[in-house]
């Protein structure tokens, strides 16, 4: 796969991505702090609102689970959201076990985190919206 070839493949992922995100979370920008969607039996979606500007916005968004008295991911993800690019890209993720972050610093990337959590964060968004997820 050509160099061109691998951007346009990322491009395409935050843009799908973005879509599916709006479309779970309609008017994500309205959120003011914190959100909780809900999907019958299932762990609760917790949406935190970390930072926004003019045109981006970071969220976390998780499930979580008490073990021990602390509240465990299972998963979340740290999202950047730009709503003139209409792209959605994660930054990091954490669980139980792991810990991955996509911009270690500054001036690097990480591309295989990169790609593989922006393939999860696909699949995961899609999970949700298969089962229902929304505000009570």
């Amino acid at each position: 796969m050509s160099d061109k070839q691998i951007i346009t493949t990322i491009e395409t992922i935050f843009h799908k991505n973005y879509d599916l995100l709006m479309k779970l979370i309609p008017n994500v920008e309205e959120i003011e702090e914190k959100l909780i969607l809900y999907s019958g039996n299932l762990m609760e979606l917790h949406i935190s609102i970390l930072s926004r500007d003019e045109s981006e916005m970071i969220l976390s968004m998780g499930h979580y689970f008490l073990q021990n008295d602390d509240l465990v991911p299972d998963p979340e993800v740290v999202i950047r959201i730009d709503s003139l690019k209409k792209i959605a890209e994660v930054l990091s993720y954490k669980d139980q076990y792991l810990f991955s972050v996509v911009y270690p610093s500054k001036s690097m990337v990480d591309t295989e985190s990169r790609d593989s959590l922006n393939s999860f964060l696909n699949l995961w968004l899609k999970r949700m919206l298969t089962e229902k997820y929304n505000r009570k």
